[in-house]
């Protein structure tokens, strides 16, 4: 699981069409239209890919796509493992953030929460 927040842009001006002596031509100008974060679940081995869209990216967003998960493509599992970086939302308590207290211990008693281990960051020379 990994989730990317994505800037939302739209063209200012329309580009002109490709001819036979130029390709097409874009204006790099642009206008903002606001942010998302795109939540990202995969099974590598089994070529599983979901991807969705939110309009932010908060502990009670990513405990919902989670549930949603559990709610359906993991329905009949009674238990599955959930590796993702170590964001500070990513924890089981944000499920009791989310849901009622019952629904919240339910998703929680599904989970094993693993934390993917690695390192971004580059060495300075």
């Amino acid at each position: 699981m990994d989730e990317q927040p994505v800037q939302l842009i739209g063209e200012t001006r329309v580009p002109i069409p490709a001819t036979k002596e130029h390709p097409e031509r874009v204006d790099y100008e642009y206008e903002r239209k606001g942010t998302a974060s795109i939540f990202m679940f995969t099974e590598p081995l089994s070529g599983f890919r979901q991807a969705t869209a939110r309009p932010r990216r908060t502990k009670y967003d990513w405990a919902h796509e989670v549930a949603y998960l559990l709610d359906t493509r993991y329905a009949d599992n009674d238990r599955i493992t959930l590796v993702c970086d170590n964001l500070n939302g990513h924890t089981k308590g944000a499920f009791y953030e989310a849901f009622p207290p019952e629904k919240a211990c339910d998703y929680v008693r599904r989970i094993d929460l693993s934390t993917a281990v690695g390192s971004t960051s580059r060495n300075a020379s």
